[in-house]
């Protein structure tokens, strides 16, 4: 034993302590050559130590006598060679081994961009808690539509698991579950502790993901392409392989109330239980000192000048809902909407300006619980004059439970509330009640209208104590006030004056035959959006795609793998910034040669769709599902269509995706269009293998005067924020009608007059030519 590394040590110790495995007697027996075996196990192949940490005593003899004889280069007396499968990870649903293939049902939400809730790196002690996750249960399981089928997607990189054995999973807790399901990144991965070799794993973003996870995952994993035909959802893949009445183990921090409260239904049916396992997260247990440091940014004041409301008005507003609802405390945990709420701004997000938190809102006080390290004395000041105090980001589990215990009516928005927070809640109102006399949270038929404690508290969805409803911040968010709008205005200006350099700069560099990648391509438009004012990051990963690499909505290039962007075929950039008053998001379609007449055909009736949406006008109260027909109608007229939503919220200076609003062909979503909300308009067409096209703006929802009033109602319509030309030679003009035209020279006629005064030299001829009449 004093021969071990450290490292071999702790080997040892588990080898010997979890399996019952006599080491000390084999250390006699085989001396040094255990030990190099051993530490050669350790130092080389972390996957074949999976295995020894959870096979039988068998195995680990076998592992360690292979690992000798290469060693001693011959064979030992009694050794037996494991078996291993050859074949690389399995995968459902692409044509090998699984379901057949299908087109994935994508929306334009997923698209690498960070979105309203996250997924930061695992920290022990201060989880995951804002993480909003819904298993796929074949439907669509989104709180916000346009944020569409993502509404929860996670920025970061699928983890490296470098062939992990699931069976280590099961080794670390098979006294409490028998599956453990994590929703890390959009995927979850499951392992069995019961029966042999059953481990999923979902990748919804299959065709930027798909040759990352084959490569990475072992042959024990089975890759799923979620959305695929033939492809089990993973509630019916659970329902599947386990027997009767199992025990399904979930991280409460990272999945919503709602969608913990939906698995628990769905696996019912097979008398199976869902396990809250607060404690550890067995992905943190494999990924041990890898795992990367918590964010330790500093969060920043956002100027009454770009926010227009100061926090105290925000708190009031809060407070009066409050108390509309008879409740005590709201838990906020959207991050977006901590920072809008409190007027504050954050960078522990890659390309969104929020910080790691919760609020809490009571009658009186507010309470921010964040790391205190990210809180400078400004940021202090500045919560201590709106009556904000601060408590550690860990605090929030102990503070629920205390307002609990002491009978107050929590508003929990549990689309959003991680299940381990209102697990913690409900505990407390449980010994609430207990000390009442009542036997638990449920009120019955016995309840009486007299009782004091209903009449105190009130009751929503049967449940004592509990408002289950929307945060009232995620509307208020979404509509912008005038100093949000003009912030957004500017931003979106100096952004286009970013474009339009850029754009000329890459004109002459394809004329000039410049060897350029996409990879590149993207870098050089970070460096023209440095220049301007106010510039903070950009708000998503850009999408830079040539050819067939524009087709794939969810592409983004990496160095080893891009293409050159040439002038023989379509050149989709889908790209957006942060701006210390405003977000942007913007894609535009081009060809640096001479486009194919199906090119210029599908292009232009994207454009047609686009225009039709930009045009449109319509009732107060009006969902945006209603408006997505606008944006497809002309290319129904030839049987081509799309595969994401048309349109979703922008926040100021925020997410580049928030809810609540949407326009999508999902109608799932009957959030009405309002005065000051933004969205995004961005039809397209994508033919595989071949090219993509999409063309977004951003919209500003406005009120529109009109001759008429029918039901005495206002009327709704759009103004434009972005403004940067369209590619007239991609423009098939015989399609257009006498209105369209006129639409795109107008449009043109705007971007010159905004934009030119931020330009000189070529850049400012490049915009000239670029925005003459069609």
């Amino acid at each position: 034993m004093e021969k071990l590394s450290e490292d071999g040590r702790g080997v040892y110790e588990l080898l010997r302590a979890d399996l019952a495995v006599d080491l000390d007697k084999r250390f006699r027996d085989q001396g040094a050559d255990l030990l190099k075996a051993m530490e050669k196990l350790i130092s080389t192949n972390t996957s074949t130590l999976d295995g020894l940490l959870s096979s039988r005593v068998d195995g680990v003899r076998d592992e360690l006598l292979m690992e000798i004889e290469q060693i001693r280069g011959e064979p030992l007396k009694g050794s037996t060679p494991p078996q291993e499968d050859p074949s690389p990870s399995r995968v459902a649903g692409n044509g090998r081994g699984g379901g057949p293939t299908d087109s994935l049902s994508f929306d334009n939400d997923y698209r690498g961009k960070a979105h309203n809730t996250y997924v930061p790196p695992p920290v022990r002690g201060a989880r995951e808690s804002n993480f909003s996750f819904r298993p796929s249960l074949g439907r669509e399981s989104s709180s916000y539509d346009a944020a569409d089928s993502f509404a929860f997607g996670a920025r970061l990189e699928l983890p490296r698991f470098d062939g992990a054995n699931p069976r280590l999973w099961q080794t670390r807790c098979e006294d409490q579950f028998k599956l453990w399901c994590t929703p890390a990144h959009r995927w979850i991965s499951l392992a069995t502790a019961q029966f042999e070799g059953a481990a999923a794993c979902w990748l919804e973003s299959m065709q930027r993901r798909q040759p990352q996870a084959e490569k990475e995952l072992s042959h024990d994993w089975t890759l799923m392409r979620s959305g695929n035909h033939g492809v089990p959802t993973t509630i019916e893949w659970l329902n599947d392989v386990l027997p009767s009445g199992s025990r399904v183990g979930i991280d409460p921090f990272l999945f919503s109330s709602d969608a913990a409260e939906e698995l628990k239904t769905a696996i019912s049916d097979k008398n199976h239980e869902l396990i809250l396992i607060r404690d550890f997260n067995l992905v943190d247990e494999i990924w041990g000192e890898s795992r990367p440091a918590p964010p330790k940014e500093p969060t920043r004041v956002h100027a009454i000048k770009y926010a227009g409301v100061d926090v105290a008005s925000k708190l009031s507003f809060v407070r009066s809902q409050l108390d509309e609802n008879g409740c005590d405390t709201v838990v906020i945990s959207m991050l977006d909407e901590v920072a809008w709420l409190l007027n504050m701004r954050g960078s522990d997000v890659p390309h969104s300006p929020v910080f790691y938190s919760y609020l809490t809102v009571e009658m009186s006080t507010a309470t921010l619980f964040v790391d205190s390290n990210k809180v400078s004395e400004e940021v202090l000041e500045h919560l201590k004059k709106a009556g904000v105090k601060l408590k550690s980001y860990e605090a929030i589990l102990s503070d629920v439970e205390r307002l609990a215990e002491k009978g107050a009516k929590l508003w929990l928005d549990s689309s959003s509330v991680n299940a381990a927070i209102v697990s913690v809640f409900r505990s407390g109102c449980d010994r609430y009640m207990g000390k009442r006399g009542k036997t638990g949270r449920q009120i019955g038929k016995e309840a009486s209208s007299d009782d004091p404690t209903t009449k105190k508290h009130g009751v929503q969805n049967m449940e004592l104590n509990g408002l289950y409803k929307a945060s009232p911040v995620t509307l208020a968010k979404s509509v912008k006030n005038e100093a949000e709008i003009r912030g957004m205005k500017n931003s979106h200006l100096r952004d286009a004056a970013a474009l339009a350099e850029f754009w000329c700069w890459i004109e002459e560099e394809v004329r000039n035959n410049v060897a350029l990648t996409e990879v590149q391509v993207a870098e050089n438009l970070l460096e023209f959006r440095r220049k301007q004012d106010g510039f903070i990051e950009t708000s998503f990963d850009t999408i830079s795609g040539y050819g067939a690499n524009g087709a794939i909505i969810h592409y983004r290039p990496t160095p080893d793998s891009c293409s050159s962007v040439g002038s023989d075929n379509l050149f989709l950039l889908d790209s957006g910034a942060q701006y210390v008053d405003g977000t942007t998001d913007i894609t535009r379609t081009v060809h640096f040669g001479e486009p194919s007449p199906r090119q210029k055909e599908c292009f232009t009736r994207v454009l047609q769709g686009h225009i039709a949406l930009d045009q449109a006008v319509f009732p107060e109260r009006t969902p945006g599902f209603v408006l997505d027909v606008l944006a497809r109608s002309s290319l129904w007229k030839i049987g081509l269509d799309y595969r994401h939503g048309t349109g979703h919220g922008v926040g100021a200076a925020l997410n580049v995706h928030e809810g609540p609003q949407s326009i999508s062909y999902r109608y799932g979503n009957l959030t009405a269009l309002q005065k000051g909300m933004i969205v995004s308009n961005e039809p397209g067409y994508y033919e595989d293998n071949s090219f993509g096209i999409r063309i977004e703006n951003l919209l500003l929802v406005k009120e529109v005067n009109l001759a008429n009033s029918f039901g005495g109602i206002s009327y709704l319509g759009f103004e434009k924020l972005t403004f940067v030309p369209i590619q007239r030679k991609l423009i098939d003009l015989p399609l257009l009608s006498p209105s369209e035209i006129n639409w795109v020279n107008e449009y043109h006629e705007q971007v010159w007059e905004k934009v030119s005064p931020f330009l000189s030299g070529n850049p400012l001829n490049w915009l000239l030519v670029n925005t003459r009449p069609l």
